[in-house]
């Protein structure tokens, strides 16, 4: 990559608050990793002729720039957040290992019949789909937007920006919970997304004696600046020239997942399929209730997906 490159993200089988260990970030990575190959194709594919032709240390020629630029501009993107999907469907898109496939196709099944919600690898994955899986889950549950409304109305007031993002997406009564996958692909989804940053980088602001790690895992000069990049939503200006088209939003991983937690009370699992065999992982604090909202993350290289129970649509899907 252009600057630190891809960092492999270390889980631990379970993290309880309050001292997470020091673990690797998947900060600065390009905006659609070689390892996402479920992203867009034709902007991917733009992408990577782009980094391809550009060194990081010279200005490219304008007309390369807007070569470059056009094919960005013609792609089609996917959608921010998805309508569900069967996990046997992204089986046969992925073709993962003969393990994992098996791991995957049991996740459909009972117990938990879980389907599938794509996110989009834009470098937000893990905070859209955080927010998706609270307000998805939330909307399509039976007693699940009273339950989501409670939890909100619990949690201490340094969290209520994101507080608010997550009510503005919901919507104020049940009609217009029942569009949050509207709402998710809409301007108030980048807004859950910054303020999900916003609450994550104050968090471990807060804790700076126990994120303290964090910088030194990532290589970052202090906590102070992996917050200031990790909470950044747009490339800055640097000397008034405009940012390199690989400008990538700094990608969310452990130290996120650990803040976001203990800031909002969640249980985090992280079900893995980047090896042969499927890891689970959950990121909790000990004392949280048994009521807390559960998200339940797919991650595959770099990039997180959703996973929903097929129920909270109202019907399995098959």
């Amino acid at each position: 990559t252009h600057q630190k490159g891809q960092k492999a993200l270390a889980f631990v089988a379970t993290m309880l608050c309050p001292s997470p260990p020091p673990l690797r970030t998947m900060e600065n990575s390009p905006l659609f990793s070689p390892s996402s190959a479920d992203d867009d194709a034709a902007m991917q594919a733009a992408l990577l002729a782009s980094l391809a032709e550009q060194p990081s240390d010279e200005p490219a020629p304008a007309a390369a720039l807007e070569g470059q630029a056009s094919l960005l501009a013609a792609a089609t993107p996917p959608p921010a957040v998805s309508t569900p999907s069967t996990l046997e469907a992204f089986i046969a898109e992925v073709a993962p290992a003969a393990a994992a496939a098996a791991g995957l196709r049991a996740l459909a099944l009972a117990p938990r019949h879980l389907t599938l919600v794509k996110v989009r690898g834009d470098g937000h994955c893990f905070f859209r789909a955080l927010a998706a899986g609270l307000v998805l889950g939330a909307a399509w549950a039976h007693g699940g937007l009273a339950a989501l409304e409670a939890h909100l109305d619990s949690l201490p007031a340094e969290s209520a920006p994101a507080i608010a993002a997550l009510r503005a997406l919901l919507g104020r009564s049940s009609a217009e919970a029942a569009q949050a996958l509207d709402a998710l692909n809409d301007g108030r989804s980048d807004a859950a997304v910054a303020a999900l940053r916003g609450c994550a980088t104050a968090h471990m602001l807060r804790s700076a004696a126990r994120f303290a790690h964090v910088a030194a895992a990532d290589g970052s000069p202090s906590l102070e600046a992996y917050c200031a990049r990790m909470a950044q939503m747009e490339p800055g200006q640097d000397g008034g020239k405009p940012a390199p088209l690989w400008w990538s939003p700094a990608y969310g991983g452990q130290p996120e997942m650990v803040a976001l937690s203990e800031a909002l009370g969640l249980r985090v699992e992280v079900i893995d399929m980047s090896a042969a065999e499927l890891q689970t992982h959950e990121v909790s604090c000990a004392e949280l209730p048994a009521t807390a909202p559960r998200i339940t993350l797919l991650r595959r290289g770099l990039h997180f997906h959703l996973l929903l129970p097929a129920a909270a649509e109202g019907e399995l899907v098959g």
